[in-house]
């Protein structure tokens, strides 16, 4: 009895810690969108937009994965030129390779 009282009690803790970091990362997400918001629209010139093969290592089945579509961009506010390639929130790439090109498709 003692033995299951001790895997309980592990399983516990290891499920508390990862509900934990699941809601942080949900709570972070929550934050930039909320900061969001309040920001100015502006226009951007895209630099650069390519297709990411997020898989290690790299594997000649395209739909068994995550790709991501890479897209670098440039754009002006009161008169600072800023950098970036975050163009949602949330976003962390696709299951399929013709999903992610459709979506670099959208700002090539």
């Amino acid at each position: 009895m003692q033995n299951r009282d001790i895997f309980v009690t592990i399983f516990f803790i290891m499920w508390t810690a990862l509900s934990g970091y699941i809601a942080y990362q949900g709570f972070s997400e929550l934050e930039v969108f909320l900061r969001a918001r309040g920001w100015s629209k502006t226009k951007a010139q895209i630099i650069s937009s390519e297709v990411v093969d997020l898989r290690e290592p790299v594997r000649q089945d395209e739909n068994n994965g995550a790709f991501k579509a890479l897209i670098k961009y440039r754009f002006n506010v009161n008169g600072v030129m800023y950098q970036g390639d975050r163009f949602a929130i949330g976003y962390y790439g696709h299951d399929s390779q013709f999903e992610a090109r459709q979506l670099r498709g959208t700002y090539a």
